[in-house]
């Protein structure tokens, strides 16, 4: 059984920005790499989406006129019927390989303003695309990532040239190569903070807080970008090429493109748990806080760096713990620190919250529903960081017996790669069917706002400055939750069933307040996001309080 990685773009869109001398330097990395993974025992096929000739070989028809993500889509699915691909790779930025929009769930022009959230979740669905069903494309099966070049007419070829020869150098590290760190988060967030660094098993202390710690004064964070493992928890803006703290009314500057300029090692992995903190611009775009300066996850990569975790517009995090974009992020990177490839630990991440959240005995909510979308991984996603612990036999073991299937001890690689891909496509079939439907309705009495009220008077929540308006009202109603997918569980998964089916429908509330406040450094949000949690009755289940970052 082989392993089998898909590289996908559009020739046409690559020709609207490089020369054909580029493109050519462009094709022969890409060879390269395709060479070095048959090294690897791993068989690449390289398919721009508008070739007729290269399309033909698959039977799939190529995609023509416009560039649309619902065609590279339809071409993508025809190349996985064809194919059955272990990894995914988008090659090129938004405008060569177009990323979908998909309505923002927790839209509120007084909060989280962000109309539409550019992603590339569906590519890593196999359902087929439909705009209005967001189980088309809200929870992946698949393993994707995207490798970028910079958005523009005629960007520089070799930033995407200079990470090609990253995705094709790579090799393993170890458990030591990743024992130093560079963690920072906001003052405002340290409680949060410190919590995401304990559930990647490393001490508090290793956390580095801003302010104090800023571009202006750096303390010990010069010392740290040599380190292999980043997780920022700060604040980021649209176009800008910087990472923000806070403290108070204070937001500095703590992370800076240029003064990443080689600095970064070979190998690392970084976590962003930032608003924009993956999102790739043009820095001659005139809107761009400062032109010239790179995006900082483009120069992360650029330099070496293997991966790049996180999201493409506002982003909802914690303050005093774990939420939304925390969990992800940090699962992410757990998980690659555990031997998972950077696609995988992408997917697991998305698929491992959802049932998280299950197990808690409620839904994904609007901020979480956003998270899923938003994040992803810029990078080539089959790359492995550290080896992957063998025999696992973790998704073997939960496979029915079938004649010629390998006990798990004896499988290789390969064969336990592609059972747990079926595994993976049969966990997110499972979650779709058990999302809720929502219907936006009035507000049906005050207990709700009485609990907001008295969240505001808590001081440690920082509420009252906020002026929330009217709550966004939500009636949710859900399958019965799925349990937890044990080892039997698994089983009837894999061999095409549920592991319990809906019998019955619950019915809940969900409160939403949203509200933004204006800062001195304008390039922030500071937003605030209330939800309350109530049964039919209208007695409170849950609350939660959520933050921009």
């Amino acid at each position: 059984m082989k392993t089998i990685k898909l590289i996908v773009t559009h020739q046409s869109q690559l020709a609207k920005k490089y020369s054909p001398k580029d493109l050519k330097r462009i094709e022969k990395a890409v060879a390269s790499l395709v060479a070095k993974d048959k090294a690897r025992q791993v068989t690449t096929h390289y398919v721009p989406l508008d070739s007729h000739a290269d399309m033909k070989k698959y039977g799939v028809t190529a995609v023509t006129g416009n560039p649309t993500p619902e065609k590279c889509k339809q071409a993508i699915d025809g190349l996985f019927a064809a194919l059955s691909p272990d990894y995914l790779v988008l090659l090129g930025s938004g405008d060569v390989i177009p990323y979908f929009k998909v309505a923002n769930p927790s839209f509120d022009p007084q909060g989280d303003d962000d109309a539409e959230v550019p992603t590339d979740n569906p590519y890593a669905c196999s359902r087929p695309y439909q705009k209005s069903k967001r189980q088309s494309y809200l929870i992946p099966d698949r393993v994707v990532g995207r490798i970028p070049d910079l958005p523009g007419k005629k960007p520089d070829p070799d930033w995407l040239l200079d990470y090609l020869k990253v995705a094709e150098a790579w090799t393993l590290g170890t458990a030591q190569d990743y024992a130093d760190d560079l963690f920072v988060c906001c003052d405002a967030w340290k409680k949060a903070g410190a919590a995401c660094v304990k559930y990647l098993s490393r001490k508090d202390k290793r956390l580095m807080i801003s302010p104090p710690v800023t571009t202006e004064a750096p303390g010990p964070l010069p010392k740290r970008y040599a380190a292999r493992l980043h997780m920022i928890k700060c604040h980021g803006s649209p176009l800008d090429a910087n990472f923000y703290g806070q403290k108070g009314e204070n937001y500095p500057a703590v992370i800076h493109s240029p003064l990443l300029q080689g600095k970064t090692v070979a190998k690392t992995v970084i976590g962003s748990m930032c608003c924009y903190g993956a999102s790739v611009f043009d820095p001659d775009d005139p809107r761009a806080n400062v032109r010239g300066e790179a995006p900082i996850p483009s120069l992360y990569l650029r330099q070496g760096a293997y991966g790049f975790f996180g999201s493409t517009t506002i982003a909802w995090v914690g303050f005093n713990d774990m939420q939304c974009a925390d969990w992800i992020i940090g699962a992410a990177l757990r998980a690659v620190l555990n031997g998972a490839s950077l696609g995988r630990a992408m997917l697991e991440s998305k698929q491992n919250l959802v049932q998280w959240i299950n197990q808690q005995g409620r839904n994904p909510d609007l901020a979480e529903e956003k998270t899923l979308i938003q994040c992803h991984l810029l990078g080539d996603p089959s790359v492995h960081v550290v080896p992957v612990p063998q025999p696992s036999g973790v998704i073997s073991a939960a496979l029915p017996a079938r004649r010629g299937i390998a006990p798990a001890s004896q499988l290789g690689p390969a064969e336990e790669r592609r059972m747990r891909r079926y595994v993976a496509h049969q966990t997110g079939e499972q979650l779709r069917e058990g999302l809720p439907e929502r219907k936006v309705i009035s507000e049906r009495d005050g207990i709700a706002a009485g609990v907001l009220k008295e969240m505001e008077k808590d001081k440690q929540l920082g509420l009252a400055s906020f002026g929330f308006g009217k709550p966004l009202v939500h009636q949710v109603t859900s399958p019965l939750l799925q349990p937890e997918l044990n080892t039997a569980s698994m089983r009837r998964v894999a061999a095409g069933g549920r592991t319990t089916p809906p019998v019955a429908r619950k019915e809940t509330l969900e409160y939403y307040w949203m509200a933004r406040k204006p800062v001195k450094n304008k390039r922030v949000i500071n937003a605030r996001m209330v939800k309350v949690e109530a049964d039919k009755s209208g007695a409170v289940i849950r609350t939660q309080v959520l933050v921009s970052s």
